[in-house]
């Protein structure tokens, strides 16, 4: 009798297992990119981002509060020739856009920066970087973990190895996008590509999360 029950008991678990594993599935599909993507996230007067997390404006000087984080970003374009000529030009003052938010949801934000100026072409396009801390302590510690291609940027619900998905919005001239969806591998630690897709649109419309203030158009 105690065998049956026993039995009855670990069908009865397997069946919930199974069933928090569809309804995760279910929950972690990914969305269809579309030239309506980013309006699509957003309620109907453009005015609301329905992000995991907006975050929060960050400013990056050589000194201040997120000094080490400037110099690990410095650090990291430091490594490529042609940033090294624009630093140089620039005096080796660099002007990033950031943002904090928690891309694992561990208690710990994450950064979220868009070197500016000559980093960023005439439509807006460039390199978004992403940042961790490992170390709280002063002087603070930052770990590269990503390195995406784009002008505007969301955050999805869906995760990948703990961390939220991220898309990546290029602009190609006047009527052609590029979508990128980004996933955490956790064999790497890194954000990587997972998904392109080019399609004959152009957003205009302010970023859903992160990005630039731009005039809505149709398109």
């Amino acid at each position: 009798m105690d065998i049956k029950i026993l039995i009855i008991f670990i069908g009865l678990l397997f069946c919930l297992i199974a069933d928090a594993e569809a309804k995760n599935k279910k929950y972690s599909k990914d969305q269809k990119l579309s030239c309506e993507y980013f309006d699509s996230l957003k309620n109907e007067n453009f005015d609301k981002c329905t992000s995991v997390n907006r975050g929060r404006k960050i400013e990056l000087r050589p000194e201040g509060d997120n000094k080490e984080l400037y110099k690990a970003v410095v650090e990291l374009m430091n490594k490529s020739r042609e940033a090294r000529k624009i630093i140089t030009q620039t005096g080796g003052k660099l002007e990033v856009k950031g943002w904090m938010v928690d891309l694992n949801a561990d208690g710990v934000e994450e950064a979220i920066l868009f070197p500016m100026g000559s980093f960023r072409g005439a439509t807006g396009n460039g390199d978004i970087l992403i940042f961790k801390l490992t170390n709280k302590d002063k002087p603070m510690k930052w770990k590269f973990i990503g390195s995406l291609l784009g002008k505007l940027l969301h955050i999805e619900e869906s995760k990948s190895g703990q961390y939220y998905n991220l898309i990546a919005y290029w602009q190609m001239g006047s009527q052609w996008s590029v979508f990128k969806r980004y996933k955490m591998d956790l064999n790497s630690g890194f954000y990587k590509i997972v998904k392109e897709k080019e399609l004959p649109c152009n957003i205009a419309s302010e970023a859903p999360c992160f990005g630039f203030s731009l005039q809505r158009k149709e398109y």
